[in-house]
């Protein structure tokens, strides 16, 4: 795997070394699949455990593999991202990036990889799941389309804490879900398409987006399977 190099504001924006960019990437996705194998081997989740549980567990087992990876990767969890705007409205509309990884570049306030991570489920088989399909577009695709997180870099990811039901329904639930909103509905070019496995992790999806400024993003899908308490 290539080594990035210290980034500086010289160098120009991550496009410029795509090759380390992408190495980067793929070092993300594959330090979390890790993390999540690690946490369901020493915790059991509770069945009614919020979002922000799930996150703050599996930040906490990304940590230590990303610091101990060749790329000496750094991790936080809930950071808040301003608007543009400065005053006490504006810090009442930031958002929260629910697990930010970076490397030793002098840019990493905008060159990072973000997971954005929403419960979901199958409501079908669980009540609880019946909005869940829309809140992970609405409150999850959409903050990346926006421009709320991610502004400089082509691509981030998401992460999904599955409450019940099996993930190719709920894949297919979610591209249904996308094409029915009323308010700003996407098209199937926006869709889940199943991505290569990540060594035995096989709940791997990808989707393409065309941002508010038309700039492409691409979003990382893995979805987290437990067994509940």
């Amino acid at each position: 795997m290539s080594q990035l190099q210290p980034y500086t504001p010289s160098s120009g924006s991550h496009n410029q070394f795509p090759a380390l960019w992408s190495a980067f990437v793929q070092a993300v996705l594959e330090i979390t699949i890790s993390a999540y194998a690690v946490m369901c081997s020493q915790v059991t989740p509770g069945a009614d455990w919020l979002e922000d549980t799930f996150t703050a567990n599996l930040e906490s087992f990304i940590r230590p593999i990303a610091y101990n990876h060749p790329l000496n990767l750094q991790v936080q969890s809930q950071v808040p991202v301003y608007p543009a705007e400065t005053g006490d409205m504006a810090a009442n509309r930031a958002v929260r990036i629910d697990i930010k990884l970076w490397g030793s570049w002098h840019n990493y306030h905008r060159i990072y990889f973000a997971w954005e991570a929403k419960r979901i489920g199958d409501k079908r088989i669980d009540a609880r799941c019946s909005t869940l399909n829309s809140e992970y577009v609405n409150e999850g695709i959409y903050r990346f389309i926006d421009n709320q997180y991610s502004v400089d870099v082509d691509s981030a990811g998401m992460l999904g804490y599955v409450l019940a039901g099996e993930v190719p329904n709920i894949v297919s639930d979610i591209n249904e879900t996308m094409i029915r909103l009323q308010k700003r509905p996407l098209s199937s070019s926006d869709q889940l398409r199943e991505s290569s496995p990540i060594a035995d992790f096989e709940d791997v999806y990808e989707s393409q987006h065309d941002r508010a400024d038309n700039a492409p993003i691409e979003l990382h899908h893995l979805f987290l399977k437990f067994s509940y308490s």
